[in-house]
């Protein structure tokens, strides 16, 4: 098994390597199992020593659906058991708080809109009048 290095000169601090690559060769498929894998930059067959995606090179590029990348490049005499390498740049890590945020703010302007009401019931001022 060929040693896989967890960071490269091709990484930037928004980019990540795959911790969980699954290979199939036979399909010319890679799958990314981490948890915020978005858009792949690179990667690189480390048993082979042989670039299987980059995107500047229209015969190594690919599709993506969901966690998986179809590649062009003819991987057919690769083994399912060779190591890849894989560099992407990762999802929003904080999405589920932008979405909780979001509801949290619906929710304050529906207080607001309520406070509004019940202030306009006391103080004797229209709904749409500034008090």
């Amino acid at each position: 098994m060929a040693f896989v290095p967890k960071t490269s000169v091709l990484s930037t601090s928004a980019s990540k390597v795959a911790d969980s690559v699954k290979f199939d060769a036979s399909t010319k498929t890679i799958q990314v199992n981490d948890k915020n894998f978005g858009e792949i930059i690179f990667a690189v067959n480390v048993t082979d020593g042989i670039v299987i995606f980059d995107p500047a090179t229209a015969s190594k590029t690919g599709t993506r659906k969901d966690r998986t990348v179809n590649l062009v490049f003819d991987t057919t005499t690769m083994s399912d058991s060779d190591d890849i390498l894989v560099i992407y740049e990762p999802l929003i890590e904080d999405q589920a708080i932008i979405s909780t945020t979001d509801r949290l703010l619906t929710n304050i302007l529906d207080s607001l809109g309520e406070l509004r009401i019940q202030m306009s019931l006391i103080t004797g001022y229209g709904v749409n009048e500034d008090i």
